[in-house]
């Protein structure tokens, strides 16, 4: 049923996703989930910050200027009292849609500009939907636990000029230095949550 829908939304790629390139042509549905059990154990990783908003620009189609889903994030640094320059990796919703990664991109680019090593790991996972975050958030824990190194990347190298350019992480970037990840969550509806999460 979700693979008509989107396919109805014009939105399903016939080729791996390939978020932020201007040749992307949208998502490919992936299947998974990750599951957490939350403590208050001050030895482990951290959820430092939350951040959500909701725009209400549309059931389908994200604000492309982007200014709820930047609120978000910048709810979220405040929540954990930390400034743009404190987050050394984020792992970014990247859909690989026309219309979600200009909103990601300008919301992103308002609040960081170009400085902060930034992925998409939707090309090895597909977008798993309701399960993406949890996913995407799993990727950020194993970086603060030194189980994987900051994810490169993965598109076809042709950055959509149209966007403003942030910072696309490439290969073997250390993950040694990296202390705070947040990872953003953009979904139909204008509905934007956004994590960060530390040691």
């Amino acid at each position: 049923m979700p693979i008509y829908g989107f396919d109805a939304l014009e939105v399903l790629s016939h080729e791996k996703t390939n978020p932020f390139s201007k040749n992307r042509s949208g998502i490919s549905i992936g299947e998974a989930g990750a599951l957490f059990l939350l403590e208050k154990n001050k030895d482990g990783i951290k959820i430092m910050g939350i951040g959500e908003t909701s725009d209400a620009y549309h059931s389908a189609t994200p604000d492309p200027e982007g200014v709820q889903a930047a609120k978000a994030i910048q709810i979220a640094l405040e929540d954990a009292g930390l400034m743009p320059k404190d987050i050394d990796y984020i792992n970014l919703h990247g859909t690989g849609t026309i219309s979600n990664d200009l909103m990601e991109a300008n919301a992103v680019y308002k609040v960081f500009g170009s400085s902060v090593p930034a992925s998409s790991t939707k090309p090895v996972t597909g977008h798993c939907l309701g399960a993406a975050a949890s996913i995407e958030t799993f990727f950020c824990y194993e970086i603060l636990k030194g189980l994987r190194g900051i994810p490169e990347h993965i598109y076809d190298g042709e950055y959509d000029e149209s966007l403003p350019k942030i910072n696309l992480a490439g290969k073997n970037l250390p993950s040694n230095d990296v202390k705070v990840c947040m990872c953003n969550a953009f979904g139909f509806g204008g509905t934007n949550a956004v994590l960060v999460l530390g040691k």
